[in-house]
């Protein structure tokens, strides 16, 4: 579903509009990079810096974007508030979120009035409505009719939910707006800064500077109606398949091809679920990697072990294999016994167990 006035600024949600992008066309990694989104007609795509309309792109992506609109912000790195993937995920990394999905309507706070009491809400209905049909959202981002109730109905309208972030004074521990959490379905509750969505009831606190809140919102609350409607599947599954094994989006060039590969091989799969296997494959040979790592290590213990006993073999009298050589033989100069075992040998007149000389005497050596 494609929204005119989503925030294309960030290159995730450019990304995310190549849903029904023809899989003829360049690649959606290219072009999100280079400032483009897809329209939703055909191979029509648009940059949201400065306007520029491409039908059909043959060339490079970011060189036909600077042949023909060399003024661009985006291109010329002005402060035009792009931001790139690994911006846009980069707050998420060791974030301690509470996970509250199950906010009541109205809630009561401890005696610190940090923490909110969590009651069943819509949210594991809505997960389990398979088939259920919603509505679509308007321009004002008010969600109309759903067959599954919102959680606060009352603050279904874009307009409402921004009023009560301004009526409770909303500061924020980040630097998230009040339009940026609306625009992803939250209102604020007036503890600390928690929010929770007027839909699902999912809750989201402890805000960092880079959180995105709709990013947020998807990745803990992907059944969620409203962002699946609002946003798209595509979306959706595109940040669900990020953060199932990391918290950026860093992929090589070689796995770039590799999507692009897949893609045109399998154009019904969508682009978040291709992404899925071939981040699932790079886990799957970092495991891998690390376990043959691991087994060399292993390898070398049982190496170095066996070194240490052989090293120890040699150092216990060849005589009785128990205590430590600590006798020279006179004249040859072997030091193969202990002292027992080296004196029943002079006493008894044997001859060296590694040369077979005879034993004239023997001495303890000192060692240093």
């Amino acid at each position: 579903m494609q929204q005119t006035n989503t925030d294309y600024s960030k290159e995730l949600y450019r990304f995310g509009s190549f849903e029904n992008y023809p899989t003829g066309g360049r690649s959606p990694f290219e072009l999100a990079r280079a400032g483009f989104y897809s329209v939703g007609q055909n191979y029509s795509v648009k940059c949201y810096f400065c306007g520029l309309v491409l039908d059909e792109i043959k060339e490079k992506p970011d060189i036909l974007h600077r042949n023909l609109s060399p003024g661009c912000p985006f291109l010329n790195r002005h402060d035009c508030g792009n931001i790139p993937i690994t911006v846009t995920t980069k707050g998420l990394e060791g974030l301690q979120r509470v996970r509250e999905s199950t906010f009541a309507a109205t809630g009561t706070s401890n005696s610190n009035g940090t923490q909110v009491t969590p009651v069943r809400s819509g949210l594991e209905s809505l997960q389990k409505a398979k088939g259920s049909t919603f509505s679509t959202i308007n321009d004002d981002h008010q969600v109309k009719d759903y067959e599954e109730k919102p959680v606060r109905p009352d603050l279904k309208s874009a307009e409402a939910r921004r009023n009560l972030f301004v009526r409770l004074k909303w500061g924020g521990s980040g630097k998230q707006s009040i339009n940026a959490m609306v625009d992803a379905g939250l209102y604020y509750t007036g503890l600390a800064d928690c929010c929770r969505c007027f839909q699902c009831g999912g809750g989201l606190k402890q805000w960092n500077t880079y959180d995105d809140p709709i990013i947020e919102h998807i990745r803990w609350f992907p059944s969620c109606a409203y962002v699946l409607y609002r946003y798209g599947r595509n979306l959706v599954e595109t940040v669900k398949a990020i953060f199932t094994y990391n918290d950026k989006l860093e992929l090589t060039i070689e796995e770039i091809r590799k999507i692009e590969v897949m893609r045109r091989k399998d154009p019904t799969s969508s682009m978040a679920s291709i992404i899925f296997k071939v981040m699932q494959e790079h886990h799957q040979e970092k495991i891998q990697h690390e376990l043959h790592e691991h087994q060399g290590n292993q390898k070398d213990l049982a190496l170095l072990k066996e070194e240490n006993e052989s090293l120890k073999r040699e150092r216990v009298c060849c005589v009785c294999k128990t205590t430590l050589r600590n006798v020279v033989f006179i004249p040859c100069g072997h030091l193969v016994t202990c002292q027992p075992c080296g004196q029943h040998y002079k006493n008894t007149k044997l001859k060296c167990p590694t040369c077979h000389q005879n034993i004239e005497d023997i001495i303890i050596p000192f060692m240093s």
